[in-house]
């Protein structure tokens, strides 16, 4: 027996639902729900010969799935997913990434492009390995979450079709002021639900452990611009140069990659010296306000 797992999902994810439906016995709207995000298990347990004619049919279709010896229900380990993850401006060695992940060079390249970086359903050993494995590849970052209890943001890159704005009323889901999300803090079943459903028109989830956001100072209040030059100096990417306070161009970043509970404290730390920030969250696409 072999377990299936999506990996990473393709424009054509939606027609892969009767396959599932077919090969594996599941009901459409289960079938649609295990492929509306990545990583996501698509069967714990079926047949050798079932899986790789499943796997064959998927990848024809662009989607990147794992097969792997199945565990029994007693001895299998919780897994996590895993977000491999790109530092800002960090020159990544693909081929051995790819190596090293066992995926192919395209699938690692799309997926640490994608807003959550490249998620991977791990168990807490596979998490261990890899982190020793990855250990001198000083570009990349790796995070952990438990998908049974992380909170999802839900984006929208494109306008608002028509139907979502109703079902998030009628979930009583709202805009999240931090991350500035559609909706936020969803659990994950509620967010794949609402993604099967829109995610052709743009609308993708976001695991808030994954979130990462750049901090940019925007204004200084009380604080004499030669020292908020000569702070930003210690604290920006910028040349000195630019740093002059008699032409310091507000606003500028001065952090980049924060985690959402140290992106919180930054901008409570700078506000209570006089200095307010503004947080942007970091994608590698553009989403509608």
């Amino acid at each position: 027996m072999l377990r299936l797992t999506l990996v990473a999902a393709s424009d054509h994810a939606p027609l892969a639902a009767g396959i599932l439906t077919t090969h594996l016995g599941l009901s459409p709207l289960d079938a649609a729900y295990r492929l509306a995000s990545a990583p996501s298990i698509l069967t714990e347990a079926a047949p050798v010969a079932v899986v790789q004619r499943l796997a064959a049919l998927l990848s024809a279709l662009g989607l990147a799935v794992r097969a792997e010896p199945a565990t029994s229900g007693a001895t299998a380990a919780p897994l996590l997913d895993l977000a491999v993850q790109a530092a800002d401006g960090a020159a990544v060695h693909l081929p051995r990434l790819a190596r090293i992940l066992d995926l192919t060079p395209d699938t690692v390249m799309a997926g640490l492009a994608a807003p959550e970086g490249l998620v991977l359903p791990r168990t807490p050993s596979e998490v261990q390995a890899l982190r020793h494995d990855l250990r001198r590849e000083r570009g990349l970052r790796l995070v952990a979450s438990n998908p049974a209890t992380a909170l999802y943001d839900l984006f929208l890159a494109g306008p608002m079709p028509r139907g979502l704005g109703d079902a998030l009323q009628r979930l009583g889901l709202g805009r999240c002021g931090f991350s500035g999300a559609l909706a936020g803090a969803l659990d994950r079943r509620m967010a794949a639900n609402l993604v099967a459903r829109f995610g052709a028109a743009g609308l993708f989830a976001m695991n808030r452990d994954f979130q990462r956001f750049d901090l940019f100072l925007t204004a200084a209040r009380g604080v004499p611009l030669a020292q908020v030059a000569d702070f930003l100096a210690t604290r920006s990417p910028q040349p000195r140069a630019r740093l002059d306070p008699l032409s310091l161009a507000l606003p500028i970043q001065v952090e980049s990659g924060l985690a959402r509970a140290v992106a919180r404290q930054f901008a409570a730390d700078y506000a209570a010296i006089g200095l307010e920030t503004r947080l942007r969250l970091s994608l590698h696409i553009r989403c509608a306000a």
